[in-house]
């Protein structure tokens, strides 16, 4: 059984007791019914009781039932109207239902029946509109939810730190947020409107753009890298994702691309792999030092054993015959430890010199040097040390004086005679030629001694290395490495000529100056051009080649 509230504003006592009456026989209902007279009291009873139902008199003495229907309605009280009237007049009727009455009832119509049927209606109309207004609630609800996750969402893209572009279903970019703009230095005009299928356009070399923009309109996402262009040309990589946004019934309704620039990510990728590769580097060097040193110490000790014998001998035999040997034979003796002791102090000064050489990079003072007079002297010391026949000196072609360092000459010149001589064969033949070539001096010392091979002559003025050939024969390897530095240290190179049966050639280039180099640039060794397969030569500190066998060096600015 339904219940119900129903309040009557009748300012006729009569009319009152009689619509109470007719409520009362609709067996079908539980009501609870309130009768207000006084128009006076109108509000604070309507307040107070809340009916669902309210019938209110059309004639109601100063006021108009329209007029109470319209203030009560102001009131958003859930509450359905009446208007009762004491004649049917379709002009009230109008006017009640724009008051905001649900039904009207004529005073002299009315009866049981009509009453439950209007009841019914105002009730089922009532209900209609409360729940007419609890989906309108829910739908403003669900407005508010919506719009302040639409809000939250256009902030986040609004604020993003990685670039934002949305497109239509074309392709055509119709939003990009203020994070583009910053990436790119490009204002908003340059790019709304334009395609996203041409900014993809070399995002990934292992794909086509046909493939990448295929996959992302078939309804996939895109993932890559790319290097773009700012506006003020410099470039930079970023990091694109590209996505469909799909309509319920499944077709593309936009296209939304995110980028993040990357460029100081690659920066330190590629620091990262240039330490690498520089730790690499030291690794091998590294490698390669510890294999020298073990090279070095073992031909040092092996070296140093030969000479140390023959003092150790001569020891012996003076301790035990010393007074049975003549002077002469004493003498020869002493000869040999001086010699030994001699060849001790030149591995000696020989690392030394290394280890000077590699300490010091800079370009060395230069002086004006007599050459012709150093070979001559450096000639003389080292026949007096060899026993060899005089050398053959064919220096009048070498101008008066040069700009050079006296010391670093003479130690070139010096190794490289004495290792003309060390590899002279059974009949010694030993040649200084000196000669000018336009304007660099050219001193060549050849020898009849054994070949160097050819695959070895590479590596011949590398620190510590020693050809095939020099088995048997004293040093440590350093003396062709120290030449080359040193005459790369006052703008020379050296270069070698062997060939089989005839002996090896060293020549040195000098540069004819009148005042020493600001510096000098010299790192390099390479094969010079020769017609004759037999004849391998190779040269070392020079800047490159062309029709002359090498070219001079470079002063360094």
């Amino acid at each position: 059984m339904m219940e119900y509230k129903i309040l009557i504003i009748d300012d006729n006592a009569a009319d009152c007791r009689f619509l109470n009456r007719l409520l009362e026989d609709l067996c079908n209902w539980r009501l609870t019914v309130e009768c207000c007279s006084d128009i006076a009291e109108i509000n604070k009873v309507f307040f107070d009781f809340q009916p669902d139902i309210t019938f209110v008199d059309y004639r109601l003495g100063a006021a108009s039932g329209t007029e109470v229907i319209e203030l009560l309605s102001d009131a958003e009280a859930n509450t359905a109207f009446i208007l009762q009237t004491g004649q049917g007049d379709e002009r009230v009727a109008t006017e009640a239902l724009r008051a905001g009455a649900m039904d009207y009832l004529v005073k002299s119509d009315l009866s049981a029946e009509s009453l439950g049927r209007s009841l019914r209606y105002v009730i089922n109309r009532r209900e209609m509109n409360n729940e007419l207004k609890r989906h309108r609630d829910d739908l403003d609800r669900l407005v508010q939810e919506r719009t302040a996750e639409v809000r939250i969402l256009s902030e986040a893209v609004e604020q993003s730190p990685v670039s934002v572009q949305i497109a239509n279903c074309n392709g055509d970019i119709i939003y990009i947020n203020p994070q583009t703009l910053r990436d790119t230095g490009s204002v908003e005009a340059e790019l709304v409107g334009e395609n996203l299928e041409t900014l993809l356009v070399g995002a990934c070399s292992n794909e086509t753009n046909e493939d990448v923009w295929g996959l992302i309109t078939s309804g996939n996402t895109w993932r890559g890298e790319s290097k773009g262009q700012r506006a003020n040309g410099a470039t930079y990589w970023k990091r694109l994702a590209v996505a469909p946004v799909n309509e319920p019934s499944g077709a593309i309704a936009n296209y939304v691309l995110i980028a993040e620039d990357i460029t100081s990510e690659k920066e330190l990728e590629e620091e990262l792999r240039e330490r690498s590769r520089q730790l690499e580097a030291a690794l091998s060097q590294e490698k390669q030092y510890n294999t020298l040193q073990r090279d070095f110490m073992s031909l040092v000790s092996h070296e140093f054993r030969t000479p140390m014998a023959i003092i150790d001998g001569v020891a012996q035999t003076l301790l035990r015959r010393i007074d049975r040997l003549t002077t002469e034979n004493i003498t020869d003796r002493l000869h040999k430890v001086r010699s030994s002791i001699k060849s001790m102090n030149d591995l000696i000064d020989g690392g030394l010199k290394v280890t000077e050489i590699n300490a010091n990079r800079s370009p060395t003072d230069l002086t004006e040097c007599d050459l012709k007079s150093m070979i001559q002297g450096c000639s003389q010391f080292q026949e007096s040390g060899i026993k060899l026949p005089a050398l053959e000196l064919q220096l009048d072609g070498l101008p008066t004086h040069i700009q050079a360092d006296p010391g670093s000459l003479e130690t070139v010149f010096n190794a490289l005679i004495g290792n003309a001589a060390k590899y002279v064969s059974n009949v010694p033949a030993i040649k200084i030629i000196g000669t000018v070539d336009g304007d660099e001096v050219v001193i060549a010392f050849e020898d009849n001694g054994v070949c160097i091979p050819g695959d070895e002559l590479p590596r011949i003025f590398e620190r510590f290395y020693r050809a095939s050939t020099s088995i048997g024969r004293g040093g440590i390897g350093v003396g062709l490495y120290i030449a080359k530095e040193l005459l790369a240290k006052m703008g020379g190179y050296i270069c070698v000529e062997s060939e089989v049966g005839k002996g090896s050639t060293f020549t040195v280039y000098l540069p004819v100056r009148e005042k020493p180099p600001a510096g000098i640039k010299t790192d390099k060794t390479f094969v010079a051009e020769d017609t004759s397969a037999e004849r391998p030569r190779f040269y070392t500190g020079g800047s490159g080649l062309n029709s002359r066998p090498v070219e001079r060096l470079e002063t360094a600015q």
